[in-house]
């Protein structure tokens, strides 16, 4: 199986979530690569934010029209920037 049928024809939506936490880890690699990809004449224009607080996600649920799949999402660990761990408490 070459890179295209191994990667990207394989490549599945999921809609569906567990509510199990994302480790910090997996987060920042997850960041890293999305800011890592390509974009027209490489303006890169899109931010990357990751939201942990419930009520914000339901805010967020309740404001966006293709966000209904929140309510099931795992309350990620917060953190600053893509490159520094959160800060202990």
């Amino acid at each position: 199986m070459d890179f295209i049928d191994s990667v990207i024809m394989t490549r599945a939506s999921v809609r569906s979530f567990t509510g199990e936490a994302i480790p910090h880890e997996a987060l920042i690699r997850i960041a890293k690569a999305g800011m890592a990809a390509p974009s027209a004449m490489n303006v890169r224009p899109w931010a990357i934010v990751v939201v942990a607080d419930r009520a914000k996600l339901g805010a967020l649920r309740d404001s966006l029209p293709y966000a209904k799949m929140l309510d099931k999402a795992a309350g990620a660990p917060q953190f600053q920037t893509a490159t520094r761990p959160p800060k202990a408490a």
